[in-house]
């Protein structure tokens, strides 16, 4: 099927997987680390262990022997394991071996910084009453934004319990060193090849699954075009890494949208690739030029990726094209709101304007109606009269969600519960952002006691026993939580 044979590159991966890169180009890869699997899998190297304490003896254990670990990986219900040797008398031992364990749900279905990992030595002992091999230490870590795009070597300690007369206190039994990353399914590499025939969303997630591997920054910079001076500093690493921490983030809770909303989630991330054009060349250069050069670069990017599918790619240029118009209208996406009908007030941010944006034309594009008033969000085009947008924080600070709601019944919504209707979350009002230039000064305002209008309402409340006038025009009632701070 045109794909490379896996015999060509086996012997390599299997004791140090990610320095293959000669091997790989001898056999036509597209460049430096291991090939693509079936599914998406989680590949950790061992490399050493430092240290090591005792073993926890068991029943009918010989107290005299020399140590033979090996070290066990478990996520979840799944785990893998090295295979055993012996240690020195200080308790050092390498390894240099290569485990894989398929992720559940493949790179989608799994958040990679949520994803825990716990590592466990053991000693090889055999015989013995107990069945088991006596544990001699272990830790847990999770994968992390540090190990996307680059191999993070890491050093673990390794603890273990002082038995059950200690109270959970733990002792130190030496160090495990290991290299954690994820490889990319064929799958992901298909998509790219084939760009044509997939969605915008897709091929962005695609991207993202290729990148995130322990070779994704030594991949762009082997497609760097030649024209780009690339000087290979530790601080341009660094800079290709971001941005690829970036793209996960970016497209991590991307849905099957539409091209054009897409086009304006990547905006910015068009933007940030030109800019490490600018600096790679470290001079002064037109803005078209620059373009040009990131273009090229992303056209080398997928052509690689296409030959583990045996395929020459044919780059979409219309899309890569709406791609950096898009980048360069970034700061115009206002104007972009305005022909929906919105808009925002002054100062609002260039990145919640492009997030507003993106997300009414999802709203578009499903045909979605108000929670509270069952009208449709945009009807032909432009969005309906007087809708707010509700800014939620995400998982990570870089996240942004956002929620269309008819602004009267929000903010009444709001006063009454305190909390997101669609979320449950607790929400504040400065979260409400009009769509409208009629309805920005007409925020709710609660009298504090000390005004002369507080000072009725209070009075009012005391000798009645019933919400003012005030209040009742407000729309604050006595049980929302506006009411009950005052």
């Amino acid at each position: 099927q045109g794909r490379i044979s896996p015999s060509l590159v086996a012997p390599a991966m299997l004791k140090f997987p990610w320095a293959v890169g000669d091997v790989m180009q001898g056999a036509g890869h597209a460049g430096p680390g291991p090939l693509p699997t079936e599914g998406a899998e989680l590949q950790v190297e061992i490399l050493s262990v430092r240290g090591l304490g005792l073993q926890d003896f068991r029943l009918g254990d010989r107290v005299v022997g020399s140590l033979r670990p090996y070290v066990q990986v478990c996520s979840g219900s799944l785990s893998a394991r090295t295979g055993a040797t012996k240690a020195t008398s200080s308790g050092d031992a390498n390894f240099k071996e290569c485990l894989r364990i398929p992720l559940k749900g493949g790179l989608r279905g799994t958040a990679l910084r949520d994803l825990h990992l716990k590592v466990m030595v053991r000693d090889s002992r055999g015989g013995g009453v107990v069945s088991f091999d006596p544990l001699i230490g272990e830790a847990t870590f999770s994968l992390g934004e540090e190990s996307l795009g680059i191999p993070n070597e890491r050093s673990l300690v390794l603890t273990r319990a002082r038995g059950f007369w200690a109270r959970g206190a733990r002792q130190c039994q030496g160090s495990v060193v290991i290299r954690a990353g994820v490889l990319a399914p064929f799958s992901a590499y298909g998509v790219l090849a084939r760009s044509r025939k997939h969605s915008l969303a897709q091929v962005a997630r695609a991207t993202a699954q290729v990148l995130v591997q322990p070779h994704g920054v030594d991949l762009l910079v082997v497609s760097c075009p030649a024209r780009v001076a690339l000087q290979l500093t530790e601080g341009l690493r660094q800079m290709l890494q971001t941005w690829i921490v970036q793209l996960d983030c970016c497209v991590e809770n991307l849905d099957d949208e539409e091209d054009e909303a897409v086009i304006w989630h990547l905006a910015r991330l068009v933007q940030r690739a030109q800019k490490i054009v600018a600096t790679c060349m470290g001079q002064e250069l037109d803005d078209s030029l620059v373009e040009e050069l990131a273009a090229e670069w992303l056209k080398a990017f997928l052509g690689r990726c296409a030959v583990f599918e045996g395929t020459e790619t044919e780059p979409d240029e219309k899309r890569i094209e709406q791609l950096f118009a898009a980048s360069r209208a970034g700061r115009q996406a206002r104007q972009r709101l305005r022909s929906l009908g919105v808009e925002l007030p002054r100062g609002t941010s260039e990145r919640i304007e492009v997030a507003i944006l993106a997300r009414l034309l999802e709203a578009e594009r499903n045909s979605e109606t108000d929670v509270f008033t069952g009208e449709r969000v945009v009807v032909d085009g432009r969005v309906a009269s007087g809708l707010a947008a509700v800014l939620r924080p995400g998982h990570r600070t870089s996240d942004l969600r956002i929620f269309i709601y008819h602004l009267a019944s929000i903010r009444r919504w709001h006063a009454e519960h305190g909390y997101d209707p669609t979320t449950r979350e607790p929400m504040s009002i400065a979260e409400i952002l009009p769509l409208s230039r009629s309805f920005w000064d007409r925020r709710p305002r609660v009298s504090s006691p000390g005004c002369l209008c507080g000072a009725f309402s209070s009075v009012f409340q005391c000798v009645f026993g019933v919400n003012s006038p005030a209040r009742r025009y407000l729309g604050v009632s006595r049980t929302s939580p506006t009411y009950r701070h005052r």
